[in-house]
Parts: C-alpha cells; structure tokens; sequence
C-alpha cells in the first residue's frame, strides 16, 4: 500500500480526537493547584540525528542513527501548573527542521509533564519529563516511507526528556531528549512504527 495523499486530513482529525480527552484530562488535574504556583516560560534549542529503529532501541541507545538524517529545532514552552513539591505541567511549541538527504519542516504541539527537586541537585541539578502531543510534517518523510509500510504527516509525538544544571545557574540548563513520532501501533492511518531523534541542546529559563 503506497503513502496516503499529502492533502488527507483524517489523520489530523483522528489524532485529535485522542489527544483531547487526554489533556483535558491533564489539564482538570492541575486545575486547583494552578493557583498557588508561579508559572515560568523557557525557549530551548537543540539538533541530533533521526532512526527508524523502535522506540525501545533508542530509549536504550541501541538504534542505529542515520547521518544523512538530521534534525535542528527551537522550542518555546510555558509551564501551565506546579503541584506535588515540584512536579509541574508545562505546554511546548515547537519548530523542527530536518535536514541532510531530504529537507522539510515539522511542528509540534506537546504536553509535557516534568519531576524536578530531586536529592542531588546540590551537585547537579536535574529534571526528567515525559511528554503527548501532536507532530506534523511539511512533506512525508523518506526515512518513515523507507522502513515502513504506511507512513502520514499527521503522527502521534512522545518527547523523553533529561536536563542538567550546575547548582549556580537557575536559567541555563544542558537537556537531551527522544524526540519520537509514531502512529500508535496503527491507530493513526494505519501507521505502525515511525522514527525517532536522538537531540541534544540548551535551554533557557525565565
């Protein structure tokens, strides 16, 4: 079966569907808390390399990642509520582009849940977050064509995410993220599998 037509708009519409549920969900969770928090804003800037090995592989830094896929990016987050010593939920914009054998652009709407305050962050000071959303592409990609039967525009997006800080610097901070977009094992047209990125950058506080 050859890729959808790039002007399909089922997946888009699918996909919402999922995700609302979901972060309304979140949303109503840290409603009450929302309140007694101060909410803070941060851009980020990164680039790494793209696989279409499974999601686990990479997690696991056993994917293969291709040099002649690439990826640059710029985030612009806002956290939305802080709750449960540290914890927080935070909202992110971002604009990819992906580079080397093809190039084309790609944006993001993510929900992104955070844990921070951790017992060493006298020595380093660290977050971990997990995020949902959405990711759309300007064109379909060759390296999700390549390794996978159907491949869309519209895909499902998880972002793993760690940073790290000297104890001094409250704005700065180094992260490095999985970047990863699939179609939930063929929820969304029918996609099963899709790629990931490996990226590292900055990010800034305020």
């Amino acid at each position: 079966m050859g890729p959808p037509a790039l002007g399909s708009t089922r997946p888009g519409r699918r996909l919402l569907l999922f995700l609302a549920p979901l972060l309304t969900g979140m949303l109503l969770i840290t409603a009450a808390d929302a309140s007694e928090a101060t909410a803070d804003s941060y851009v980020a800037v990164y680039g790494g390399r793209r696989s279409a090995d499974p999601l686990f592989e990479t997690l696991t830094l056993q994917a293969s990642f291709e040099h002649d896929h690439r990826l640059r990016g710029f985030a612009v987050g806002h956290t939305l509520a802080r709750y449960r010593r540290q914890r927080s939920l935070a909202v992110e914009v971002q604009y990819n582009q992906h580079y080397g054998v093809q190039e084309y652009e790609e944006a993001v709407l993510v929900a992104i849940y955070r844990w921070a305050g951790f017992s060493w962050d006298h020595h380093v000071r660290t977050t971990f977050a997990v995020g949902e959303g959405v990711s759309w592409l300007s064109e379909l990609s060759q390296l999700e064509a390549r390794r996978h039967t159907n491949t869309s525009r519209w895909l499902n997006y998880l972002l793993f995410e760690a940073t790290l800080a000297p104890p001094s610097s409250h704005h700065w901070r180094f992260l490095i993220r999985v970047h990863h977009r699939s179609g939930i094992y063929g929820l969304i047209n029918d996609v099963h599998g899709a790629s990931n990125a490996m990226v590292l950058g900055i990010r800034y506080d305020f």
